[in-house]
């Protein structure tokens, strides 16, 4: 049996997408001769909010340790907060101690908090260890510098000086890629020709029909006397899933003129939409609504729901909105267990995102596209008549065709994953 350390900074019971990959694949590491360790910060140092639910999907014999971070009440001093450089040290003495126990066959860092991968380059040096990247998003991305400041993140010059120092060296340390989108790691290459014979595995994100099982022992999230038609997201928002809205918003728009007793109906409700802390959270998709159908019974709440909560809101919604970003590399991590609920979905994506293939397959159906080559006028009226169908009983089946899921559950991912760990 071989052993893979895995570093994730944000794991169970911390309630945050990019251990979404991580925690299904310990599950099925052990059935492909791999055991897992997994790093993570210790929970009360994160400032994120926790699931407590979701230790129930972490198998109570794996090992699991938890460093210690610098107390944002000293390092909000001088306007440093993220977890990635406050636990930086300590992640690197604690893991050198659990590469000198368990000997690791493989280090494997899975996260969004990028900074931590330059940890990768310290081990493979201090101990010779094979060191895996996880791109679960683009660490550099230099697509915001052009925008003005104030349509850029907090605090973004600090970071993009970061992400410029230590991308490169982490990159070039790695012995293996694993990227969500194969448009990711082929930017890596092509940033850093060193790398042109790094191996790499293009593993979207998985399912994991565990995680229905649970959110399902939760009360419900709707009111017995509901009698509107609901149509619910949960996940980020941000400018750049206006496009997705847009369309979404205007087809209703058309329909409230053309059906208005059929499409008066509808309450649109999202959330989740902010990363902010608690209350902090800015609607970034409502002010598109009220522009645009100021009629429409539509709320945001950008407040973050523990991760079982927003999938038993998801089960009681009479169909689930998928927006993808206009970002043509954008796989949503949401996509997998929104099929799972096979509640009716509709999904609104970049005409070149990876994750329409999956869609389409599970769906059994077109999604809709945008992009710049696709005119919005012929999606509109598409996007209406589906509406029309669901909310007059005209469509009634159900939106997923789980048979039809198995490429992209978390058992085959995670082989794929063991097989990818075997080459390095």
């Amino acid at each position: 049996m071989k052993t893979v350390l895995i570093i994730s900074p944000y794991f169970p019971p911390v309630n945050a997408a990019d251990m979404q990959r991580i925690r299904p694949a310990v599950h099925h590491l052990g059935s492909e001769g791999w055991s897992p360790v997994v790093l993570a910060v210790d929970p009360g140092a994160t400032e994120m909010g926790t699931d407590p639910m979701l230790m129930k999907t972490v198998p109570s014999d794996l090992p699991v340790y938890h460093s210690g971070a610098f107390p944002t009440r000293w390092t909000r001093r001088i306007g440093l907060g993220a977890i990635a450089l406050r636990s930086l040290l300590h992640l690197a003495s604690l893991g050198s101690d659990l590469i000198l126990k368990f000997r690791p066959d493989v280090v494997f860092f899975s996260t969004t908090q990028f900074p931590v991968m330059i940890l990768g380059r310290y081990w493979k040096w201090r101990f010779g260890v094979k060191v895996v990247l996880d791109f679960q998003d683009p660490w550099l991305y230099d697509e915001l510098r052009p925008l003005p400041a104030s349509q850029r993140p907090p605090k973004y010059w600090f970071a993009h000086q970061i992400n410029r120092l230590l991308e490169p060296p982490s990159v070039k340390a790695a012995d293996g890629i694993v990227a969500v989108s194969e448009a990711y790691w082929q930017d890596l290459k092509r940033r850093y020709p060193s790398t042109k014979h790094t191996p790499c595995l293009t593993l979207p994100f998985a399912g994991f029909s565990k995680d229905l099982d649970v959110a399902a022992e939760l009360p419900t999230q709707r009111s017995p006397d509901e009698t509107r038609f609901i149509i619910r997201y949960i996940g980020r928002g941000g400018t750049d899933m206006h496009p997705a809205f847009t369309l979404i918003l205007q087809a209703i728009r058309l329909g409230m003129t053309e059906q208005p007793a059929v499409f008066n109906r509808i309450r649109f409700e999202v959330a989740g939409t902010s990363y902010a802390p608690a209350g902090k959270g800015i609607p970034s998709i409502e002010p598109v609504a009220r522009q645009l159908v100021p009629e429409l019974d539509f709320v945001e709440t950008p407040d973050r729901l523990p991760y079982f909560t927003s999938l038993r809101y998801l089960l009681d919604a009479d169909l689930i909105f998928i927006p993808g970003s206009d970002d043509p590399r954008y796989t949503a991590s949401k996509i997998y267990p929104y099929l799972l609920t096979e509640k009716p979905v509709l999904a609104v994506f970049h005409t070149s995102s990876p994750a329409i293939p999956v869609l389409e397959t599970v769906l059994g159906e077109d999604c809709i596209r945008f992009g710049q080559e696709i005119p919005d006028d012929p999606s509109i009226r598409t996007i209406m008549q589906r509406l029309s169908g669901y909310l007059t009983g005209a469509i009634t089946k159900s939106g997923t065709n789980r048979s039809r899921m198995e490429p992209w559950m978390s058992e085959t991912m995670t082989r794929q994953l063991a097989a990818f760990f075997n080459r390095i």
